[in-house]
């Protein structure tokens, strides 16, 4: 989120653009601050502007000092926070003039004070929960106590502080006490030094959860894993700026985007949602996907507040709405899903004059309650009705010859509030009106008749139509492809095809045919968007009698999702003929786990540390992961990999006969064997570690740092000594990758200070062939048109060769970089003189060379191996096996 002035465009370079936000936001919010501070607005009359038929808007109270977040208190008072620190209580229609307390905060560019939240027994203790930036610039989660409305600087109690510097965007966001009792805590990313999202040992990027004493609850996922922050619940995020509880007891934040999409994400215990990877829906990339992403075009979006509903006083239609407000857009949109909230099947503008939200709730009374903070004003939307209930009028069949009895259906009219309804039914053809919902009329004379129902709840009616052709015949239509009882797997080609007759026309043409494809998700119909406009899965195609569309492969199939595939074939008189057929998934189970009991895995970017059995569709593509680090009954262990011989990751696709994919963990010891020792290089921020297994032989090293090479050597370095000539030879099994530029590799250096001679052999991590290079299609630097991700897989940075000296440079082999697939490629370097030769193999046995070079260095130097992260705040991790030092070089 940006919290600058609206409208202003957001597709500049990542920097310039926080730059230009931290003083457009100075400016909009001098801009924003009338005097006196606030004035009640209780006496205004509510409005209609910007809201549905039945909903009215109530300005409670203006004037605020630019309100970012408020709190229901159980006496009726609303607590109001502003960005600058001071909080307020409105009370009675009116705010009260002496703040509750003026937090020590740094409101400048996105920081200050942005969460806050009270304990469910503040009648009793007054705890009173904030979030912001402190004045020293680090983002602070504290509890202060409220005595009489007052709440004293000397009562904080600081739970949890950042250890980095606050930048000016993404710090400590919202806070909220969950229905589990725990207290959750959002972060942003800390944009733009640092990418922090996908490491464990800060809490940016992050929602964390705590017990409401400040301890960290039992069942945190991350208490075992060496290193993290243990308050830690899920990661990946770039900025969760505000989030809810759904009425099932589950976490959704909005996690506001940057250049293309904006996501609402449902919190997994543990769960990975890709930021700084991937943004938006990415398939089956090995994190978890949205429940609901829209893009920037047509027009450019923020998220800047959400709020799942669970009131009664809306209409029924709001049932399984979650809300959220949009700053740039300046709106409130409600999102509808499934009574699992794990589809989505609707988004419609709310209210489209919210100004620029800042944060939105549910109050204790079922209305909504929103601030705007540079507009300065605290506003309550209620139902005021009236509501009139819907009609949903249905005849079957439609056509005919005299006489003609048709079947009437009411099925699908409501009322929204769920009141019953009485009907009548106007057949049009004079006879008398018929009180039932779902009545069998008739017609016995030729013509085109228009029966109406209406419908009633007492007070209230609504009114539907349809139309009845009599003395016609419709056309005969049928789908003779795909045959009934077909079934799909992920991947398969499904043909379709139909014929069509018509009783006067005969043989129907193509130009008659009309078809659609409608998918369904966990029995709910799954609307596609391009543009924000709603669309079937595929179609309508007209003027074909047959075709044919592609089953993703992706996490989108389910086993309660199937496809509708739908032909409407029309008359020289305009009569039509529908017809479906459905086909469903074949299901299959499979099975993920680890050797070792209690160990951490991941599948497709959640977490799991028992068992994991799942009933699947045939055909699909997940993506499995170990954990490169974990600490289980005092024992540390590493990931070896997965027992099919893959390493730190597993892309598998469902098959018939399912399967058993098991991580491999081995026991691993801090302790190197002689004459191998350990050390950082560089001075970087975060220390590294080795660990040794000698089960499998293996080196285990964890690296931060800027990077090899010059003034920026920063990496840890596992050696021994090299009197003269010398080889070493390893495999790079897997590394993780904290930066497209970390590196891993074989060296040899005069010594392990910073700045010194060296020449290395390395690889980079290899992009997953599954990660998209843009999260959609039709994408351009103001956005993407739909949330569907192309097929061509990103590609790495290769296997190279550095080295310092005169003409210091790096080599990239082009056989290696072309198809470059990392873990499990073998590197091999050697000094004879001051030759220095690298080469790289897949299989250890044929090597191809990468690169040489002339480099003098006095005995003793040093050989060993060494991991950078690219990255000054997080590891990469890599794997070394069949390590081998051979003197003198052969």
């Amino acid at each position: 989120m940006h919290l600058s002035a609206p409208g202003f465009p957001r597709r500049l370079h990542p920097l310039l653009s926080c730059c230009l936000a931290v003083v457009l936001a100075g400016t909009a919010a001098l801009l924003a601050l009338p005097t006196p501070r606030a004035q009640a607005a209780a006496l205004r009359p509510a409005t209609t502007s910007g809201v549905p038929p039945g909903f009215a808007k109530t300005l409670l109270a203006s004037g605020l000092k630019n309100p970012v977040v408020f709190a229901f208190a159980p006496n009726g008072d609303i607590y109001l926070g502003e960005k600058g620190g001071a909080i307020l209580i409105y009370r009675n229609g009116t705010v009260l003039p002496t703040p509750v307390v003026t937090l020590n905060t740094d409101s400048g560019g996105e920081k200050g004070l942005l969460g806050l939240a009270l304990d469910p027994s503040f009648a009793t203790n007054g705890y009173m929960y904030v979030s912001y930036t402190t004045l020293d610039e680090h983002a602070q989660l504290s509890r202060l106590t409220v005595v009489n409305g007052v709440a004293s600087l000397a009562s904080e109690r600081v739970y949890l502080k950042g250890n980095q510097l606050q930048n000016g965007h993404h710090s400590a966001n919202d806070l909220h006490v969950g229905p589990d009792g725990k207290l959750w805590w959002s972060v942003g990313d800390n944009v733009p030094a640092i990418t922090n999202a996908q490491t464990l040992t800060n809490i940016y990027g992050k929602i964390l959860r705590f017990n409401l004493d400040g301890t960290i609850p039992s069942d945190n996922p991350f208490k075992q894993i060496p290193g993290a922050v243990p308050a830690i619940y899920a990661y990946g995020l770039r900025n969760p700026f505000r989030f809810t509880f759904l009425p099932n007891g589950q976490a959704m934040t909005e996690d506001t985007g940057s250049s293309y999409w904006e996501e609402m994400d449902t919190i997994q215990r543990g769960g990975n949602f890709g930021w700084d990877f991937v943004e938006g829906q990415c398939g089956s990339c090995g994190y978890i996907n949205p429940v609901y992403a829209y893009g920037h075009l047509p027009t450019d979006g923020a998220e800047s507040a959400i709020a799942a509903y669970s009131g009664t006083v809306f209409p029924q239609q709001y049932d399984h709405v979650v809300f959220f407000g949009d700053y740039n857009r300046q709106d409130i949109e409600a999102v509808s899903f499934d009574p699992s909230y794990h589809v989505e099947t609707a988004d419609t503008v709310f209210d489209s004059s919210a100004g620029t939200i800042a944060d939105l709730q549910e109050g204790p009374d079922g209305d909504l309650y929103y601030v705007s903070i540079f507009e300065g004003t605290f506003t309550k939307i209620a139902p005021v009705g009236p509501f009139a209930p819907t009609a949903a009028a249905s005849a079957s069949p439609n056509a005919g010859l005299a006489p003609l009895t048709v079947h009437c259906a009411a099925t699908g009219s409501s009322d929204p509030y769920g009141k019953p309804l009485t009907y009548s039914w106007d057949f049009g053809d004079g006879s008398p009106v018929a009180t039932t919902a779902n009545p069998a009329h008739t017609y016995t004379a030729n013509g085109t008749y228009t029966a109406t129902l209406t419908v009633s709840n007492g007070s209230q009616t609504g009114t539907a139509t349809t139309q009845i052709v009599v003395g016609q015949q419709p056309p005969n239509a049928t789908i003779t492809a795909p045959m009934l009882g077909t079934t799909y797997t992920g991947g398969a080609t499904i043909t379709f095809s139909g014929t069509a007759s018509d009783p006067v026309d005969g043989m129907l043409p193509a130009s008659a045919y009309t078809w659609q494809v409608d998918f369904f998700s966990h029995d709910v119909l799954q609307p596609f968007y391009t543009y924000e406009v709603a669309q079937p899965f595929a179609g309508p195609i007209t003027g074909v009698t047959s075709g044919s569309f592609t089953i993703p492969n992706d996490l989108s199939q389910v086993p309660g999702s199937y496809y509708r595939i739908t032909l409407t074939v029309k008359d020289s008189l305009g009569l039509t003929k529908v017809v479906t057929r459905y086909i469903h998934p074949q299901l299959t189970t499979w099975t993920a786990n680890a050797n070792i009991p209690g160990a951490a895995f991941v599948v497709d970017g959640t977490w799991h540390t028992g068992p994991y059995t799942t009933q699947d569709v045939v055909g699909v593509r997940h993506v499995l992961a170990g954990v490169p680090a974990q600490g289980i009954g005092g024992q540390r262990y590493r990931l070896l990999g997965w027992a099919d011989g893959s390493a730190l990751t597993d892309t598998i696709t469902t098959s018939a006969s399912g399967g058993t994919y098991t991580a491999m963990y081995e026991p691993a010891s801090g302790i190197l064997p002689a004459p191998w020792q350990s050390v950082d290089v560089g001075s970087p921020l975060m220390a590294g570690t080795a660990d040794y297994a000698a089960g499998s032989q293996s080196f285990y090293v964890d690296g931060a740092g800027v990077d090899v090479y010059g003034a920026n050597e920063q990496f840890h370095y596992v050696y021994q000594t090299l009197n003269g000539a010398g080889t070493i030879i390893a495999r790079v099994r897997y590394q993780t990758e904290s930066s497209p530029w970390a590196k891993a590799g074989l060296m040899i250096a005069q010594s392990t200070v910073a700045g010194t001679a060296f020449v290395d052999a390395l690889v980079t991590p290899n992009v997953s062939p599954n990660t998209p290079n843009t999260n959609g299609v039709a994408c351009t630097p103001d956005g993407c048109a739909a949330p569907l991700p192309p097929v061509t897989p990103a590609v790495g940075y290769g296997v190279r060769m550095q080295y310092t000296g005169p003409g210091e440079k790096s080599v990239t082999s082009p056989t290696a970089l072309a198809g470059f697939q990392s873990p499990n490629e073998w590197l091999k370097l050697t000094r004879t003189g001051t030759t220095c030769t690298s080469w790289y193999s897949t299989d250890g046995s044929t090597w191809t060379l990468i690169g040489t070079t002339s480099l003098a260095l006095n005995a003793p130097a040093t050989i060993g191996l060494f991991v950078t992260a690219h990255n000054i705040g997080q590891y990469s991790t890599a794997a070394f096996d069949h390590v081998q030092v051979i003197t003198p070089a052969p």
